[in-house]
């Protein structure tokens, strides 16, 4: 099964059957044909997320498709394109432990480091910088990484690169050292572009004094403290359900109990 979870401008550059760069918008992009499995075992282990162009033989839009994936990766820093041919016996394990053989062709995926799939759209339907909003950035990695391993999330919102301050650090570490599962702890800058999309998804609002918000297990976030609580409400608010029908990006339903796009799938 697909785990779910909750970038570029170019113009096509050579394309050699191992790998080639899109170059056009300040980050160059590398594009992947061959060894698919290897290079993203590669990514994984330098913390780059992959968008995935999906292809064979019906394929009439490929190169339309490869031009969209690498401009959705320009916008982000650490971000490299890779060509699955299911026409390949190279890349049956794959197509097999993704399911890719439901998607039309083209279709593009965007996976983390650590294979989770955050996105997918077909080409036409959504705009790159769109679509770029669904690749996650280094702290929304992490996020999904905990959620992914069934642990809570204590996200710590300051401001500058001035770290924790030590009444924060000491109600988290009190509740830390009382809670069965151990929280992963993400700190973020406020003021730092690349987590914005993150801190919007989590329900942050802009405030002068730090903030933490409460990610429980399913990867909902559950709590948000301007103020600094007692260990206990952080360990209640890392154990509360949301709303029947909420989820976080794993999940395909809206906190209206309504289907929603899968984590950006168009």
């Amino acid at each position: 099964m697909i785990k779910k979870a909750t970038t570029l401008f170019v113009a096509l550059a050579c394309f050699t059957i191992c790998a080639s760069a899109f170059a056009g918008n300040g980050n160059e992009v590398k594009v992947i044909k061959s060894d698919v499995s290897n290079e993203l075992v590669k990514a994984a282990e330098s913390g780059m997320n992959t968008i995935l162009l999906i292809t064979d033989k019906t394929d009439t839009r490929f190169d339309e498709a490869l031009e969209f994936a690498g401009k959705t990766a320009q916008f982000s820093e650490n971000t490299m394109v890779a060509v699955l041919d299911r026409d390949l016996e190279e890349n049956s394990a794959l197509i097999e432990k993704y399911r890719m053989s439901r998607y039309p062709a083209p279709y593009l995926l965007i996976m983390s480091p650590s294979g989770l799939i955050t996105g997918g759209a077909s080409p036409g339907k959504i705009d790159a910088e769109k679509f770029a909003a669904y690749v996650p950035s280094k702290c929304y990695n992490q996020l999904l990484d905990a959620s992914s391993a069934g642990k809570p999330v204590f996200v710590y919102i300051g401001h500058g690169d001035v770290g924790m301050t030590e009444e924060w650090s000491a109600a988290i570490n009190e509740a830390t050292t009382k809670m069965e599962v151990v929280p992963e702890l993400i700190s973020i800058n406020a003021q730092d572009e690349a987590e914005q999309i993150l801190l919007s998804k989590i329900g942050y609002k802009v405030s002068e004094t730090p903030v933490v918000v409460v990610i429980n297990a399913k990867g909902q976030p559950t709590g948000s403290f301007d103020k600094i609580p007692a260990a206990s409400e952080l360990i209640a608010a890392s154990a509360k359900v949301a709303a029947k029908g909420c989820g976080g990006c794993a999940s395909s339903k809206s906190c209206s109990g309504k289907e929603k796009a899968k984590c950006g799938e168009k």
